[in-house]
């Protein structure tokens, strides 16, 4: 439910912007206001997964996931109650909180508490929960009005401050408050109590007592590294921007209209990633993850290349379609398979003791290039042509594809304590 609380604030911004923008009401924003809101959560973000690395072991999983109910509740009140353009920058911050917040402590939650086999699967339904959401404010942000719009999001928070009562504390957070035998309980319960479930147990306690101190050297360990750089891949590629200013940056065709052409392609997203349970676990983490990879590269050229042409006086048939359809492969490339591919690596690579600081710099430098590239879109776009913003992304698309192939490790079908073992040879 969390993911579904990201989903609806983030499919909020592109169909609020193309209302708004340049607008003749009360609530018109400007270029720079556009791009202070669709970029201002980073800041948040970046805040809530340094909150999350301090607080995740002393407070548990569970009260992570209600304080994130709690604050997109507020936020959305605060929506809903004023049209004052600063409050929507602090209401932006607040929401890039309950991202920073969520995103840590499931990448966690996920890899604690399920087997190999379901990690890959369970990643994958927290994207359709995802953009199930973004589809749902893409829809309502076109036909609604602004009050039913936040008031939808407050009955959506409060429904998910109920959800979390379902939730269990994993073993690993049992083991580091001191109670072995209910973290033994919680484990075998999840694993059976099979020979090896029992085995992997032991090894779990030991790896979370071998070593509780992080240094520098520990956070140049590989696993970091490759969680960091691969982490920024969803980001340095343009899917923030895309995500965010769809309805900015498509034009409108004969038939559908900008925020129409945005809902077609929450949908076709969504179908996609609805296959993604069925080929995560079929499939190896490194060639999903380059085949992802390969096809931001040619989707970012290919959008470079239709502008280019457009403001080179070198008009082409059907650009619009030409255009939506670059894009919508791009952004199904992401929701099936890079960001389901990278979260459940996120939660599976690192070493016990250094999951929290490792998860939390992967956000962190996430979220720093995430608000530049938010921040200089439209401004990169006015002065050497949007071209350019799609030539940069393809070249990002690049370098992290090569960095990918020479570094990114399988993990798949491996236990926790498996993929340790694999990486230290």
């Amino acid at each position: 439910m969390c993911y579904l609380l990201l989903g609806v604030g983030c499919g909020w911004v592109s169909p609020i912007l193309n209302r708004f923008r340049n607008s003749d009401t009360d609530f018109s924003l400007t270029t720079e206001a556009c791009s202070l809101i669709a970029s201002l959560h980073y800041i948040g973000r970046a805040a809530g997964s340094i909150l999350a690395a301090a607080l995740v072991n002393r407070i548990g999983r569970n009260m992570a996931f209600v304080a994130t109910s709690l604050i997109s509740c507020a936020t959305w009140s605060t929506v809903f109650s004023t049209f004052s353009i600063p409050a929507h920058y602090a209401a932006r911050v607040a929401f890039g909180v309950c991202v920073g917040l969520t995103e840590f402590t499931t990448a966690l939650y996920v890899g604690e508490n399920s087997s190999p086999t379901l990690r890959g699967v369970l990643s994958s339904a927290m994207s359709i929960l995802f953009y199930s959401g973004e589809l749902l404010m893409f829809i309502i942000g076109a036909y609604q009005s602004y009050a039913t719009i936040a008031l939808v999001n407050v009955a959506l928070s409060l429904a998910t401050v109920a959800s979390t009562l379902l939730l269990r504390e994993p073993a690993q957070h049992l083991l580091a408050k001191g109670d072995l035998a209910l973290a033994e309980k919680r484990f075998l319960e999840l694993r059976g109590t099979s020979d090896a479930s029992k085995c992997e147990f032991q090894e779990t306690k030991q790896q979370l007592t071998d070593g509780q101190t992080v240094n520098l050297q520990l956070l140049a360990d590989r696993s970091v590294r490759v969680v960091v750089i691969l982490s920024t891949s969803v980001y340095i590629t343009g899917y923030p921007v895309i995500n965010l200013m769809a309805s900015l940056i498509m034009s409108s065709t004969s038939k559908l209209t900008p925020n129409e052409l945005t809902i077609v392609m929450g949908v076709i997203m969504l179908l996609g990633i609805s296959a993604t349970p069925l080929i995560i676990e079929r499939f190896g983490r490194r060639p999903l993850f380059m085949t992802s990879m390969v096809v931001s590269l040619l989707s970012n050229l290919a959008v470079a290349a239709i502008f280019w042409c457009q403001t080179h006086g070198h008009p082409i048939a059907h650009s619009a379609w030409l255009v939506f359809g670059s894009l919508t492969i791009y952004s199904t490339s992401v929701a099936a398979v890079m960001y389901p591919v990278i979260t459940t690596i996120r939660g599976e690579l690192m070493s016990p003791q250094l999951k929290a600081v490792g998860g939390c710099l992967a956000i962190v430098v996430n979220s720093i290039l995430s608000l530049v590239m938010t921040g200089v879109f439209l401004s990169i776009a006015e002065a050497y042509g949007i071209e350019m913003n799609f030539l940069i992304f393809a070249a990002s698309s690049a370098a992290v594809l090569l960095y990918a192939y020479f570094e990114l490790p399988e993990t798949r079908g491996l236990t926790l304590t498996e993929i340790q073992r694999s990486l230290k040879k």
